[in-house]
């Protein structure tokens, strides 16, 4: 908490700038440098593209020190990562979901719902056609309430068949 005193003082200040405008020169100024700070100050840089070869070097530098690597790594579960957790974050399946919902144009194909929260579904399952995982055809793009109505549907259909 402020002094009343301290208040007024601030006050006072903020009231005899108002009004006052930058010249063209000071705005310029002032862009250049906070494009400046933000582009040497690491604590936000989204959207500052690297280069492959920073890529490379980055990648390297952290196997090197051994950070996040294998057993050093805090969430490490002693190397139980399912082979289909792996599949899914390779750069081909990210191109896969793309491809698919750009095919459908960013569109539930069960009730119609544009964009929001979507998600791919394979029509012939992950786990038991490995040679159809990254196939277009065997993708389909839904909504997150759709997509759980159908997995839902496909357990209760296999409880049955049983």
């Amino acid at each position: 908490m402020i002094s009343e005193k301290r208040r007024l003082h601030l006050q006072k200040l903020i009231n005899a700038r108002k009004g006052l405008k930058f010249s063209d020169e000071v705005k310029k100024r002032m862009r250049e440098a906070q494009r400046k700070y933000f582009k040497t100050h690491s604590g936000n840089r989204k959207g500052v593209k690297l280069s492959e070869e920073t890529k490379k070097k980055i990648s390297e530098a952290r196997i090197r020190e051994k950070k996040w690597v294998g057993e050093d790594c805090p969430n490490w579960k002693g190397g139980v990562t399912k082979e289909s957790e792996k599949q899914r974050k390779m750069g081909r399946y990210r191109r896969w979901r793309k491809q698919v919902f750009e095919r459908d144009g960013y569109t539930c194909q069960l009730c119609g719902q544009h964009g929001g929260e979507l998600e791919t579904h394979h029509k012939k399952s992950f786990i038991n056609y490995k040679e159809l995982r990254i196939s277009i055809d065997n993708g389909i793009t839904l909504c997150k309430e759709c997509h759980k109505n159908v997995e839902r549907l496909k357990r209760e259909e296999q409880k049955c068949s049983q």
